[in-house]
């Protein structure tokens, strides 16, 4: 059995420690998911484009009696350019990396923020411990 105050079982511990709450590069992960949301959107994009359009039942617009996706035609709300076509796909192409860098960016943020608080709380606990304890 090997002793709690061992040196190497001490270093072991902290390795793990270091390894579980690992700085996340924003970069790195904002650039990840860039390139997969971009694909996803251009694949999804291009594939509702070969399949060609649905009737549609509940159209708010009675003159359309087709339509190519109605959840992929509302990206065009928020993508200007963006329409479900193949010129569109390689708009929501450039779209989809840079939303999806945002999200990854942003998420990278608040995950190394929250590892960092959660560390500084246990630190302080530890230390809060240690000193009642004598």
């Amino acid at each position: 059995m090997t002793d709690p105050q061992d040196p190497t079982t001490e270093k072991r511990d902290q390795q793990r420690l270091i390894q579980a709450f690992a700085h996340l590069d924003r970069h790195a992960l904002g650039m990840s998911c860039g390139i997969v949301a971009a694909g996803v959107l251009f694949l999804m994009t291009i594939a509702m484009t070969v399949k060609g359009p649905t009737p549609c039942m509940a159209c708010l617009d009675p003159s359309r009696s087709l339509r190519y996706g109605p959840h992929l035609e509302l990206l065009a709300y928020l993508f200007k350019g963006y329409s479900v076509s193949w010129g569109g796909a390689f708009i929501g192409l450039g779209w989809g990396m840079v939303a999806g860098y945002l999200v990854g960016h942003v998420f990278a943020g608040f995950l190394n923020l929250h590892h960092r608080v959660y560390l500084r709380v246990i630190e302080r606990r530890l230390r809060r411990e240690a000193l009642s304890n004598g």
